[in-house]
C-alpha cells in the first residue's frame, strides 16, 4: 500500500511517517522496537535449538531514539509507555530501558550469560533542542557541548557498556579514547577470530583494556570527526 506522511492510528499506538511511500499494510513505527525483541528471541532460541555449540551474533539496531518519536501505548509486558513522561522523546527513552532489560533477560533465562558478550552503545551523541527534550530538563549529553550532527563532544561522545560475566570486571569504568570502528577488531579478539591484514584498517582492538583499566598500550590517540552539508565539508575536528 501507499502510506502518506503524517500520523496513523495503529493497534500498538500512533505510527508516524515523515515521508510517504510504498510499504507493508501493517507497518507501525510504534511497534518497531517490540518486534525487534520478539525477533531476537526467536533467533536465539532457534540457534540454541539447532546449533548450540556454535557462536551467534545478534545486532539489534533499535529505532529509538531516532525521530519521529512514536512510543507504543504499552510494552510487551503490558506496562504503559506513551504518555508516561513530558515528551514523546522521553517516552521512547523509557522504552529503550525496557527493551534492553528484555534482551538481557533473554540471555539470562537461557543461562548463556557466561558465554555471551553483551554490548550497549549509541551511534552518535544525543539529540538537542526541542527534539531532545532539553526544554523539559532532560540533557541527553549532560554537560557536553553540542548534540547529534555536530563536531563537538556532545555530538559524538556516546555511552558504551560491555558485559561478559566472569570475564570483564563489574562496576568499573574506562576513560581512554576508543571509537565504534574499533568494535570490529575488539570483538574479533575477544572471540578468538583473526582479522586479515587487508581488512578493518581503521579498527584498533581495546580488548585488553576491557579486562584491565591500566592496560592502555596500542589504544588509539586520535579520532577524526567531520560534518558535511551541501556536498562539502563544513566542520572537522581531530
Amino acid at each position: 500500500v501507499y502510506w502518506y506522511p503524517g500520523n496513523h492510528s495503529m493497534p500498538d499506538g500512533i505510527s508516524i511517517l515523515a515521508k510517504g511511500g510504498e510499504g507493508s499494510d501493517d507497518w507501525d513505527s510504534s511497534a518497531y522496537n517490540k518486534i525487534l525483541v520478539n525477533e531476537t528471541e526467536i533467533f536465539i532460541d532457534n540457534h540454541l535449538a539447532h546449533q548450540p555449540d556454535k557462536p551467534f551474533f545478534a545486532y539489534v539496531a533499535l529505532g529509538a531514539v531516532h525521530f519521529p518519536h512514536s512510543p507504543p501505548n504499552v510494552y510487551l509486558d503490558g506496562s504503559p509507555i506513551a504518555g508516561q513522561y513530558d515528551t514523546l522523546h522521553m517516552d521512547v527513552l523509557g522504552e529503550v530501558d525496557k527493551v534492553v532489560g528484555s534482551l538481557v533477560d533473554i540471555i539470562e533465562k537461557r543461562q548463556i550469560a557466561n558465554n555471551t558478550i553483551i554490548v550497549f552503545a549509541s551511534d552518535n551523541g544525543g539529540l538537542g533542542g526541542i527534539y531532545g527534550s532539553q526544554d523539559n530538563g532532560h540533557l541527553s549529553n549532560g554537560p557536553l557541548r553540542g548534540s547529534k550532527g555536530q563536531i563537538y563532544e556532545g555530538g559524538h561522545l556516546i555511552p558504551m557498556m560491555f558485559r561478559w560475566d566472569g570475564k570483564i570486571p563489574k562496576n568499573e569504568t574506562r576513560s581512554n579514547l576508543v571509537g565504534l570502528s574499533d568494535m570490529f577488531s575488539t570483538l574479533c579478539e575477544l572471540a578468538g577470530v583473526e582479522v586479515p591484514d587487508d581488512q578493518a584498517k581503521d579498527s584498533i582492538s581495546f580488548a585488553n583494556h576491557l579486562f584491565q583499566a591500566n592496560v592502555t598500550d596500542g589504544l588509539r590517540r586520535t579520532l577524526g570527526t567531520w560534518r558535511y552539508g551541501f556536498k562539502r565539508l563544513l566542520h572537522e575536528s581531530l
